[in-house]
């Protein structure tokens, strides 16, 4: 299994590209986190519902803080 982190700041739209195109790949399981640095409340909520509504397998863990993008890597270690 691998392990695939998505960084998000204020950009729902195009992290939800991203995770739909994560879940068409093919041969290898993917455990897919979404790391949001502390995006606004409104792209947090498009963020869920389109998670929800496309009904992909993924974790979200919502930082509440910039934490910079090397942090937020490895934040989920």
């Amino acid at each position: 299994m691998i392990a695939v982190v998505v960084l998000n700041w204020n950009s729902a739209a195009d992290t939800l590209r991203c995770l739909r195109a994560l879940a068409l790949l093919r041969g290898a399981q993917a455990r897919v986190m979404v790391v949001d640095n502390s995006s606004a409340e409104a792209d947090c909520l498009r963020l869920q519902v389109g998670i929800a509504r496309w009904g992909l397998a993924v974790e979200v863990l919502e930082t509440g803080e910039n934490l910079g993008f090397f942090i937020n890597l490895h934040i989920t270690e």
